[in-house]
């Protein structure tokens, strides 16, 4: 994930995140700045982690 939306659009249209369900948080990793990632709360297997991440809610950007 990239708080720029000019910085993802090489990997496609961008989306904004308007639901991520509890289980999940948004972390800031890495040495740039605006580079997030999504990762579990909790220790969870691949199956919920991945169940999770398909509950994600986004919606298009579409000032780029």
């Amino acid at each position: 994930m990239n708080v720029n939306p000019q910085n993802v659009i090489k990997h496609g249209a961008p989306n904004e995140i308007i639901y991520i369900p509890k289980g999940l948080t948004i972390i800031q990793r890495g040495v740039r700045l605006e580079h997030y990632e999504i990762v579990p709360t909790y220790p969870m297997d691949l199956y919920t982690f991945q169940s999770l991440l398909n509950q994600i809610i986004t919606v298009p950007i579409y000032y780029y």
